[in-house]
């Protein structure tokens, strides 16, 4: 009996070595201090890097924690354990499990970080099912975050180490602690950790700290982007040099794979005819209006992706011509062009961003345009038939009077 209270006694003390003696875990972003882990109600959080103009996602994050029956022996921190168990039940992995972590739009433009942008953090506690284990001891557990394929996002793609920690309390009830540690690359053991951060839009790598070493890699092209839409009128519309033109845009996803059913996306927009408040925004599938005149700033469209699909319509439009074009080529998608191209009811065609700095410019334009199509080729025709009609009434008159 006594060799068995040693036993445990032991057990727990080296656990509370472990946890001791684990490398420390740092603030989180912004933070004043580090904060003070809790091994018995652990929680992941997660981080997402924005670049400060880009709202919060409308998905879900997901975490897989699979039993690691491959390893045997464990170093954590400056412990190793020699023997470590097997849980009674790794079904579907019931013994372990993190709580999804989900995020809205309506979350915001996320806290400030850096001269390079923002962040979101939220929490997901871990749940350990201790009916699961056979008795005390150390269970190694791995997990890693679910690529659900969101447009924009950079998913993590380490592993991480789940170390559960079963204890016995004097009445025999179990207890459990949990440690999680990041994996690098080479195989190798990174610090204890709570966080797992994703880029989202963010141009520079996220910050390196010592929790959070860059997960990711600069954020490159295909990720999130803007756009500045502007205005400039030509030929004869003096009178509408400073006539303000309200421009209706509308912004429809169209891949829309890991997105949340219900929670439609937000584009922050900046600039010219919006408001002076930062959240002053696009609703997905929602059309809203700006004002803009010629030769304005244009108003910039943040936050979009590759599969989110503009359309600009002029309202109001009469007597003049109404054309687009891509300022810069291979920055909006091809069916904007960098030459001047017209439109159908003074409704621009669908395209995207492809790219930052994206500019595209419409353009109205009165008179000094010839006329093309069927009515320049009959128009000719019909007057000289009409002056000809005309000359021969006053030849048979004339020829009647005569005679």
């Amino acid at each position: 009996m006594r060799k068995n209270v040693n036993k445990l006694a032991t057990l727990a003390l080296s656990g509370m070595m472990v946890m001791s003696m684990a490398l420390p875990a740092f603030a989180a972003p912004g933070a004043a201090a580090a904060p003070t882990q809790n091994f018995s109600a652990p929680v992941i959080k997660k981080v997402l890097y924005t670049d400060g103009h880009t709202y919060a996602p409308a998905t879900t994050f997901h975490f897989d924690v699979a039993f690691d029956s491959a390893t045997h022996t464990f170093k954590d921190g400056n412990s190793t354990i020699q023997e470590l168990g097997t849980p009674t039940d790794t079904h579907d992995n019931v013994a372990v499990k993190v709580a999804e972590i989900p995020f809205k739009p309506a979350d915001g433009l996320g806290l400030p970080l850096d001269a390079h942008g923002r962040y979101f953090e939220k929490s997901g506690n871990i749940t350990v099912d201790t009916t699961k284990f056979p008795g005390p001891g150390y269970y190694l557990f791995n997990m890693t975050e679910r690529n659900d394929g969101y447009e924009g996002i950079r998913y993590d793609e380490s592993t991480y180490k789940l170390l559960v920690i079963i204890t016995l309390d004097a009445s025999g009830n179990k207890h459990s602690q949990v440690t999680v540690s990041r994996m690098n690359a080479d195989g190798s053991l990174n610090a204890k950790t709570e966080y797992v951060g994703n880029n989202y839009g963010r141009e520079n790598t996220p910050p390196d700290t010592p929790d959070k070493p860059p997960i990711t890699p600069d954020t490159p092209d295909k990720d999130v982007h803007d756009v500045t839409i502007k205005k400039v009128v030509t030929g004869d519309m003096v009178a509408d040099l400073n006539k303000k033109f309200k421009l209706t845009v509308t912004i429809n996803p169209t891949n829309k794979t890991g997105m949340t059913t219900g929670l439609p996306e937000r584009y922050q927009v900046t600039g010219e005819g919006t408001a002076t408040a930062e959240d002053d925004f696009i609703e997905a599938g929602t059309p809203k209006s700006f004002d803009v005149q010629n030769g304005g700033s244009g108003f910039n469209i943040h936050g979009l992706t590759d599969g989110d699909m503009i359309t600009v319509k002029e309202e109001n439009g009469e007597s003049y011509t109404m054309t687009v074009k891509a300022d810069e080529a291979n920055k909006v998608s091809s069916v904007i062009t960098t030459d001047y191209a017209g439109v159908t009811n003074y409704t621009t065609p669908a395209f995207a961003a492809l790219k930052n700095g994206a500019k595209v410019t419409i353009q109205n334009h009165k008179g000094s345009i010839t006329p093309t199509g069927i009515v320049m080729s009959v128009a000719p025709y019909a007057l000289m038939l009409a002056v000809a009609g005309g000359l021969g009434v006053v030849f048979f008159n004339r020829k009647k009077e005569e005679e």
